[in-house]
């Protein structure tokens, strides 16, 4: 069988083949398939390819109304009853108006930026006297459930809710003014029954373009593959789209790439991070030392960018300052990610806030090699916030606009080693930069910037006219 470029065998795209054709729809040999598949996949880890693909087949098989009663039973792969219902009629309140947030899961906001900034937006949304509702679409509860009920946050998360949420949601939907749909697969999963069973507007927060962001990553590696999947990943955003009363993008570039693509109007710019403190401080970058590298490695593109700069950057810049330091923080770092820790790269892994602080207070630069990726990147900006000086790719500047007046933009290995070489030691241009980082993320990223285009835009949703 002929292999993809990839080196993957070409029958994974099989499962692609058989959702376009409909076939998988009919197929109990795919249903049984696609359960076992389900099983396996909650304890192993199969990779992002292979559990795209049996979300393609679950997708199928649970809009063509295939998953019967019998696997439920016998297999409890997709539902569980084991639990009794559950009271959950009053967190919704008669006296304020009732916002449900629906993401992936409960939001790590310690260990990746788009998480982040969800609890950033569901705090928010609470000081602006919403009252919030959050539904994991995997209703799971753990530690953070307990967080985000201490800053006046409801969690639905349970087993019969698991079940049953439309159940409730028909009973309660009423009740229910705004549903916020966070990232593709939730919104893609949720929101036809949301518009039937409730009369509330729906906004779609994107994160960043999910298809385009794979395609890049497809051309850069020749995937057919990944090609296959950003076609998907494009038909779903499509679909959501369609659908939402507005969707917010964290970029110009993002807002207009869709209105050119496609006939979507209601489409505009949400600011992704939300600070309140900017305060300066110039720092002593003599007694500073070292490169910091911010992402979780669930992303591929960060993954992407830490292997690259170690093979092609790093060796460039230890030939003239052999005594140079790599700190790379981010979550689920890979074996082959923690294969690198050396004298000149420490793999730091998972960080509390603490001593990820303590850290943009010591490097001389933060670096953010980016090749493939879309939207705006929270590790820029907390760079920005922080007052660190940076380099990053266009890919990493990307959505920030004139970023490349405060800090270097530079793509190849050669610009990026020579860069930071030239910055290294001059402290006196590192000071001026981070003045000027912090002085720009001030003006682009406050929170009171995001309350006034939420507060204008709930507004005009209230009263109908879009």
């Amino acid at each position: 069988m002929k292999k993809c470029d990839d080196g993957k065998i070409a029958v994974f795209l099989l499962p692609e083949l058989l959702y376009h054709m409909k076939v998988i729809m009919m197929s109990p040999l795919c249903l049984w398939g696609a359960c076992i598949w389900h099983m396996i996949d909650r304890v192993l880890p199969l990779g992002s390819i292979r559990r795209y693909y049996v979300k393609v087949m679950y997708d199928a098989l649970r809009s063509s109304g295939t998953i019967k009663p019998l696997l439920t039973r016998h297999l409890g792969c997709f539902t569980d009853e084991s639990h009794p219902p559950i009271e959950t009629s009053g967190p919704l309140l008669a006296d304020r108006k009732n916002i449900l947030f629906i993401d992936a899961s409960l939001p790590q906001f310690d260990k990746n930026a788009g998480d982040r900034t969800v609890f950033m937006y569901l705090r928010l949304f609470v000081s602006m006297g919403y009252n919030v509702l959050f539904m994991p679409a995997d209703f799971q509860t753990n530690t953070y459930a307990e967080i985000l009920e201490k800053y006046g946050i409801k969690v639905l998360a349970s087993s019969w809710l698991r079940t049953k949420w439309h159940s409730w949601l028909e009973r309660e939907g009423e009740r229910v003014d705004l549903v916020f749909f966070s990232r593709p697969a939730p919104a893609y999963s949720f929101i036809e029954e949301v518009k039937r069973l409730t009369k509330a507007k729906i906004i779609y927060y994107g994160h960043d373009l999910h298809s385009l962001r794979i395609l890049r990553e497809a051309v850069m590696k020749n995937s057919l593959l990944l090609k296959a999947k950003a076609r998907y990943e494009k038909e779903r955003e499509d679909y959501i789209l369609a659908r939402a009363d507005v969707a917010y993008y964290p970029s110009d570039f993002e807002v207009r790439f869709l209105q050119m693509n496609g006939a979507y109007k209601n489409v505009h710019v949400l600011t992704p991070y939300l600070y309140k403190d900017f305060s300066w401080k110039e720092a002593d970058f003599y007694a500073r030392e070292g490169l910091l590298f911010v992402g979780g490695f669930w992303h591929h593109p960060n993954a992407d960018a830490v292997l690259w700069f170690c093979k092609e950057v790093l060796p460039l810049i230890l030939q003239k300052k052999p005594h140079v330091r790599f700190y790379v923080v981010g979550s689920h770092p890979s074996k082959e990610i923690l294969s690198l820790d050396s004298d000149n790269v420490i793999v730091k892994g998972f960080v509390s806030d603490e001593e990820l602080e303590s850290l943009y207070r010591s490097v001389k630069l933060v670096v953010v090699p980016l090749r493939y990726g879309a939207g705006i990147k929270g590790k820029v900006v907390e760079a920005l916030k922080h007052g660190v000086p940076m380099i990053t790719t266009s890919i990493g500047a990307e959505g920030i606009p004139d970023l490349e007046r405060i800090v270097p933009v530079v793509d190849s290995a050669e610009d990026f080693a020579n860069v930071v070489l030239e910055l290294y030691d001059d402290d006196e241009r590192l000071a001026e930069i981070s003045k000027r980082s912090v002085e720009y993320a001030r003006d682009h990223y406050s929170e009171e910037a995001a309350r006034q285009r939420i507060e204008s835009d709930f507004k005009t949703l209230a009263s109908g006219e879009r």
